[in-house]
């Protein structure tokens, strides 16, 4: 066993805690390093004033080890670090904000600060294990979380750069991104120097630490932020892993890695009551394996011997993976007492204080709390309850679930509505549509309109003023169905539009001609038809039939194409007194002879990307050909491959024509390509 030597020792007075556990008794007391060597104060780190902090910063670069609050940019814990932890990976962790993902690089969005970290296909994805996983799981997971609610936090690590990072330089991109449990602390652990440190001649606060763009706040003096400066005379070691074992009586475990760690009495353990998936001692840990239960640790030390590796943690967290189920169903009562709710499938759903139970102000549909739940249930309605929790057994044997977050939704009578507005009555805040139905506005609906929609109107007030001109408005929404003072049935709306009705036309025929400074179309019949910016011209890229703007248009006209020209738009009076079509909607199709071909193929010109059917038709294959995959061949060259073993193969397909007479040439649109078995 090979013990750690140091030059600096001190006596073992102060070790009552030494206890000589057996992995201690191995070396001989003059090689053991560690806490033992401490002296009469037992300490991993001292604590220091902010001015102390500042002139650590500004004689070297020093890794800085920043733990935030729950909230904003607060320091809660900053540790400078020993030398020997600068060549170690830089850090940042926080619960994910957003994920946008491109093929020029994907981005996580941290909530800590908005940090956007970069991640690419050289990033190593790992789950909370630590395995790893696929790109496609990896942002699956995130997106369904953040699709969900469901707060989900990761782990960026990347190798620290030549010289500490500009404190305004915001990039960070990520060697290794790994999923932590939602209890993970908002934390920056970077190199930094002087320059990223800026004391207050006034405070509160103290001062900021200033990295990746952020400004965090330092308040030692208003007792909230502890500052300590590592001890460089230890080897200081970070740790993680699965926890293997636990030997209570020696005070230590060991990981899945063969690493063993120690605890002593000034080892802090991470811990505060509610956490659910965090465990406030070593015996807890002890009692979750024997329970079957996986616990992953990390955390940070001094090294006591090499071989094994032996650790003496300063502090750790122990992290238990806990049994987690989806719930859903109607509720079929509720105990405040008891503070749960229990579904008619007989799950029990229990709330705390930790339960996220989602919902935002206005919300018609959704309830805020579990006292809201039975008041609807007392008034006779219908309430869906729907989330993910941790499994409990309840004292009777019940499948209870401890809800991390919940919705409950009331299961209201809604519905759709649509059709002309009749009448108005902005006193009663009520539109009358022409079959009798009342729709009824109030401070929650919400009126779909935006800045300089022509047909759109804002308001109940300017859909009474369209009627007063003789404007035909129409209207369209969904809402509750209730039941007003005077006993007719009406509905409250939840969203709705109201729109101008225009007059609207359709229009079709052969162009005519083009006109590009108007903007228009003239057809064979005479009809003139206007595009703007507004107007949808229906053409995906590749389509070699129709045609995406009108500028193609004239161009077609002018090299001699028939252009066909088919859409709705709304009638407009121009100024000189002439009505044109304001299009909506157009699609300009060119006027292309379509062949269809079936036949033997005799031969293939790879270098043309053709082939010649008998009887000397030509097909060419181009990058918006389809092969159909259902066929026997599914490219070019393996037709080739099978005309040179002496196979027939017959192609079917159809294409436009490109040239006819001698040589008659189809660009292939379909094809497929079959073997026809020879006896």
């Amino acid at each position: 066993m090979k013990c750690i030597v140091r030059t600096a020792r001190r006596a073992l007075a102060a070790a009552p805690w030494l206890g000589m556990a057996a992995g201690v008794s191995a070396c001989d007391d003059s090689q053991i390093v560690g806490p033992e060597v401490f002296g009469e104060v037992v300490e991993f780190a001292q604590e220091i004033p902010v001015a102390q902090l500042e002139t650590v910063l500004g004689t070297s670069a020093v890794r800085l080890e920043i733990v935030l609050g729950e909230e904003g940019l607060v320091a809660r814990e900053v540790e400078a670090k020993a030398p020997d932890a600068l060549g170690e990976p830089e850090k940042i962790q926080s619960r994910v904000a957003n994920l946008s993902v491109s093929d020029g690089g994907s981005v996580l969005t941290f909530e800590l600060g908005d940090v956007a970290v970069g991640f690419d296909s050289e990033t190593s994805l790992r789950n909370s294990e630590g395995h790893e996983m696929g790109f496609e799981n990896f942002v699956a997971h995130i997106n369904e979380a953040l699709a969900s609610d469901v707060p989900i936090s990761v782990r960026a690590k990347r190798l620290p750069p030549d010289a500490p990072q500009h404190p305004d330089d915001a990039a960070f991109t990520a060697m290794e991104l790994r999923l932590q449990n939602d209890a993970i602390e908002r934390g920056i652990e970077l190199n930094v120097d002087g320059d990223n440190f800026e004391t207050n001649d006034a405070p509160p606060p103290d001062g900021w630490i200033r990295v990746l763009g952020l400004a965090i706040e330092v308040r030692a003096s208003e007792g909230l932020t502890k500052i300590q400066h590592q001890r460089d005379d230890l080897q200081h070691a970070d740790f993680e892993g699965m926890v293997a074992s636990v030997n209570l009586d020696r005070h230590e475990f060991v990981l899945a890695n063969h690493t063993v760690v120690k605890l002593i009495d000034i080892s802090k353990i991470k811990f505060e009551d509610g956490d659910r998936h965090r465990l406030p001692s070593l015996a807890a840990v002890d009692e979750a394996l024997r329970a079957g239960k996986k616990v992953f640790t990390a955390g940070e030390g001094v090294v006591e011997r090499e071989d094994p590796l032996t650790i003496i943690a300063s502090h750790v967290v122990f992290e238990v993976e806990i049994p987690v189920e989806d719930f859903w169903g109607l509720v079929e009562s509720v105990s405040l007492d008891a503070n749960s709710a229990t579904l008619a499938s007989g799950i029990v759903v229990r709330i705390d204080v930790h339960t996220k139970i989602r919902f935002e102000e206005g919300d018609r549909m959704r309830l805020p709390s579990l006292e809201a739940v039975a008041e609807a249930l007392e008034a006779g309605e219908q309430v869906f309850a729907a989330g993910e929790g941790e499994v409990v057994l309840g004292a009777d044997g019940t499948l209870t679930i401890l809800a991390f977050h919940v919705v409950f939704e009331r299961e209201l009578a809604v519905e759709n509505f649509a059709g002309p507005v009749a009448s108005v009555d902005l006193n009663a805040h009520t539109a009358t549509l022409g079959g009798g139905t009342v729709v009824r506005i109030d401070d929650r609906t919400k009126i779909k309109y935006e800045d300089g929609a022509e047909r759109l109107l804002p308001s109940l007030a300017a859909v009474a003023e369209a009627l007063e001109l003789g404007q035909a408005v129409f209207a369209a929404g969904e809402g509750e169905v209730e039941t007003a003072s005077d006993g007719l049935v009406g509905i409250l709306a939840f969203h709705v539009i109201f729109e101008l009705e225009m007059p609207i036309e359709e229009f079709a025929g052969p162009v005519e001609s083009v006109n590009l400074d108007n903007h228009t179309a003239t057809l064979e019949n005479g009809v003139v038809v206007r595009v703007d910016d507004a107007t949808k011209i229906r053409h995906e890229e590749g389509d070699a039939h129709t045609l995406a703007s009108l500028t193609a248009v004239a161009e077609a006209l002018t090299a001699g194409d028939a252009v066909f020209a088919a859409g709705y738009g709304e009638i407009v009076a121009e100024s000189d007194g002439s009505v044109t079509i304001l299009a909506l909607h157009v699609v300009f199709e060119l006027d292309i002879p379509i062949e269809e071909f079936e036949g033997q193929v005799e031969t293939v010109n790879l270098g043309a990307g053709s082939f010649a059917l008998a009887g000397g038709i030509v097909v060419r294959i181009t990058d918006h050909t389809d092969i159909n995959l259902d066929g026997h061949l599914k490219t070019l060259g393996g037709v080739a491959e099978a005309l040179a073993a002496d196979n027939v193969v017959i192609a079917i397909g159809k294409g436009r024509v490109e040239a006819e007479g001698d040589a008659f040439v189809i660009s292939a649109s379909h094809v497929k390509f079959l073997i026809r078995e020879t006896t």
